[in-house]
């Protein structure tokens, strides 16, 4: 009974909390509201994690909340932090809708801390909700990108403080760093402080590998057993075909993940230790090591690698990077575990995306260089003309560097773009797209049915009707997005951008890219908005946000008879 009281008593403290919340935006001549309801909040917290502690010791409680423990460290940051004067930027509170973001955090905390166990204790009869595995890696992403938001909109992640970037901008650049597109609003390296460049580079990390990854890693480590439901959620994230040593397959992807960045950082570093300090050097090596390993883009020069364009080291060390962080950490670890060890054979999965992807890169360069050869190349040597053209045919089904300026290529070669982009990476990669595998798939389901063949086969395997049904599937779904998408953006926009540039930008959103026109940072809130949905919806995926969503769930045992429509 007494638990009970505690439990209403933090309630109660909480909404006190959230009274002076409320008075620091409403009267913002003083932060004296704001900090008083930082530390209510803050000791509250650590009252609550005591209590978890003593219930521990007392085996009343298996485990202490990490969603406590979590917002634990949030508040005591926001606490030590304000006195120094980094999140507000005076005695005043320049930036009031800063504290709207705390009092959003307030909710998360609210419903995060105390969670179901104590809404169950004061309302036993409240179910919890089923939460599917689609949906909580969607919900995973969701979180993530909130909490980017919040942090690159605080004046500490900047470095231009008399110039506010605006709560969509800043909840656009986290969701294109956490969908590891690329596309920005503002320059990342120019406008954010070290502090908000690692924020970037951190929500690139954690959405390249996704957040359900690194939680099952952090099992493994620990040496906890996952249950079957985070066991199924995790092989999920990450693409995982086999049904057993998903803790071992984790641990291959963050080990080459690590060794990888590590690696094309150490490249990079010849480079860029010639041009810059030694510190300066080792931190851009080791962002533009992890963003191109992600597939993301983002870069710390104005002008992306296009001062580069003719440098070999630094040309083929990003397309290394972005070519094994596209191709999927299965065919990853297939093909790692098969030069290690010899006793083991490469996947027709592994076969099917390594050919194909080789195939696009160099049908991509040819097509792209024939396009622009009176173009953008005619003033080109030969050397930048050939890295930049196989340059451009990698980085365009997957991340968003550039060494030339698409602002200045034709409608065809822009469409021509949309196509690869369009595709995309591979499963279970850091990259969007309807993946390499559902573009063969569909096809070889078109040569198959020209040929009149009942199966669809590759190397002498039949492939599944289940995965050409959903190869299916996702193709229209993804296309009719993007049509939407376009026809939205279009008309908001009205004729202020060309039709080409537009179908660009919002393909570049659907594919996780990150590559522009140039119209980004010009686009209206409400455009931003559309593609920020865009980018989250190409990283997620369109089968896997639909049964997210739990739409077209339901099954059913009937069988009806055959009845033959006429086709064509």
């Amino acid at each position: 009974m007494w638990f009970k009281v505690v439990e209403v008593v933090k309630l109660i403290i909480l909404g006190i909390a959230l009274i002076f919340f409320g008075r620091s935006i409403l009267f913002a001549e003083s932060r004296t509201d704001l900090i008083l309801a930082i530390d209510i909040v803050f000791y509250a917290t650590a009252f609550a994690i005591a209590l978890q502690i003593i219930a521990l010791i007392r085996k009343e409680s298996p485990r202490i909340s990490a969603a406590g423990m979590a917002n634990l460290l949030w508040f005591g940051f926001l606490k030590f932090i304000i006195p120094f004067d980094i999140f507000l930027g005076s005695d005043q509170m320049v930036y009031h809708s800063d504290f709207l973001i705390i009092l959003s955090l307030l909710c998360i905390f609210f419903i995060g801390t105390f969670g179901w166990s104590t809404k169950q204790m004061l309302f036993p009869r409240l179910n919890p909700p089923k939460i599917g595995p689609f949906t909580l890696i969607a919900l995973s992403f969701a979180s993530v990108i909130l909490l980017g938001t919040v942090l690159l909109y605080l004046p500490v992640a900047r470095n231009v403080q008399d110039v506010q970037i605006t709560l969509i901008d800043a909840f656009f650049t986290a969701t294109s760093a956490v969908c590891v597109t690329g596309l920005t609003v503002v320059d990342t390296g120019g406008y954010f402080s070290r502090f908000g460049q690692t924020v970037i580079l951190g929500l690139v990390q954690v959405g390249g590998l996704g957040l359900m990854t690194l939680a099952g890693f952090f099992w493994t480590i620990m040496g906890e057993k996952m249950s079957l439901f985070n066991r199924f959620t995790t092989q999920n994230a990450v693409s995982d075909l086999s049904a057993k040593g998903t803790g071992r397959f984790i641990s291959s992807i963050i080990i080459s993940t690590l060794v990888i960045e590590l690696f094309g950082a150490g490249l990079l570093f010849i480079r860029f230790a010639g041009e810059m300090p030694i510190g300066d050097a080792v931190y851009t090596s080791i962002f533009h090591a992890i963003s191109a390993f992600c597939n993301a883009g983002f870069g710390l020069f104005s002008d992306s690698l296009m001062k580069y364009r003719g440098d070999w080291l630094i040309n083929w060390t990003v397309m290394s990077l972005i070519f094994l962080g596209g191709i999927g950490f299965t065919v990853l670890v297939n093909v790692t575990r098969f030069l290690r060890t010899k006793d083991r054979h490469i996947t027709m999965h592994s076969k099917l995306v390594l050919i194909t992807s080789g195939l696009l890169i160099v049908f991509g360069a040819i097509i792209f260089f024939i396009l622009e050869n009176d173009n953008i190349y005619k003033n080109m040597g030969i050397n930048e003309t050939f890295l930049s053209s196989i340059f451009t045919s990698v980085t365009a089904r997957t991340a968003g560097f550039n060494t030339i300026d698409y602002g200045l290529a034709k409608d065809a070669s822009l469409l021509f773009l949309c196509v690869l982009m369009f595709i995309g990476a591979s499963p279970g990669s850091t990259g969007g797209g309807i993946k390499t595998t559902t573009f063969t798939i569909l096809i070889f389901t078109i040569l198959n049915t020209l040929r009149e063949r009942q199966a669809v086969t590759f190397m002498e395997r039949e492939v599944t009707l289940v995965t050409v049904r959903k190869a299916l599937t996702i193709f229209f779904l993804s296309f009719s997005w993007v049509m939407l998408v376009i026809v939205l953006v279009s008309s908001i926009e009205n004729t202020k951008f060309p039709l080409s540039h537009v179908i660009f930008e919002t393909i570049s959103a659907f594919g996780t890219v990150g590559l522009s026109a140039g119209i980004t940072a010009k686009l209206t809130d409400m455009s931003k908005i559309i593609i920020t949905l865009t980018m989250f919806f190409g990283r997620i995926g369109p089968l896997g946000l639909v049964l997210a969503l739990g739409i077209m769930a339901k099954k059913t045992q009937i069988q009806y008879p055959d009845e033959k429509i006429l086709i064509g």
